[in-house]
């Protein structure tokens, strides 16, 4: 990028795509000349919202941006008198449910066996549980086998938490759920593996 400034100062605007409201980003910034250059690094955070309303005038947020249409509320909730509901509240989440079946969730790569599959969702917020073993034995330290993926609707955007027996790993963005030994585990043997993660 070049700004085209010249002397001792000047001002440059660079567009950057596809950010999230809902993400914190660190952005550096570097600029150069013919005889040094000086990078400064600072936070973006999360936007931060009382109310947000979505232009058409057919959904409101209350600390959080408006959704597509209807209300979200981003902060808990306290009501001081009676609520009524005049319709369905299931879409709202109040309670922890089921979001998919076993075979929507996970399938399995490999030699790898999943059993015991559960992942349930409580607003925005998606637990992850997995029973696993892989025919093959597997090295403490071995590059990452692929466990598994989440199905397209409840992949994370961003990770809270992640668990293993045996060992360490991570879940991507795409979905997928990796594994990486901290000890020698046998062939066939069960082991589990938990994440909790933003979609």
């Amino acid at each position: 990028f070049s700004s085209g400034s010249s002397g001792t100062s000047g001002t440059a605007v660079a567009i950057v795509d596809n950010c999230d409201i809902d993400t914190q980003y660190l952005v550096t910034v570097t600029v150069t000349d013919e005889v040094a250059s000086t990078t400064r690094t600072d936070i973006l955070t999360r936007a931060r919202f009382v109310f947000d309303f979505r232009r058409g005038g057919n959904a409101m947020g209350i600390g959080s941006a408006a959704p597509e249409s209807g209300l979200e509320v981003g902060w808990d909730a306290q009501f001081d008198g009676d609520v009524t509901v005049l319709g369905d509240i299931e879409a709202q989440n109040l309670t922890p449910q089921n979001v998919t079946t076993v075979s929507d969730v996970i399938s399995a790569s490999g030699t790898w066996t999943v059993s015991n599959t559960a992942v349930r969702k409580w607003g925005h917020l998606c637990f992850l549980y997995l029973n696993v073993k892989n025919s093959q034995a597997l090295a403490a330290g071995s590059t990452s086998d692929l466990v598994g993926t989440v199905s397209q609707a409840y992949r994370p955007k961003s990770i809270v938490s992640f668990g293993c027996r045996y060992g360490g790993g991570w879940m991507d963005t795409s979905g997928s759920v990796y594994f990486t030994p901290h000890v020698d585990v046998s062939a066939n043997s069960s082991f589990y593996i938990s994440c909790t993660y933003y979609v």
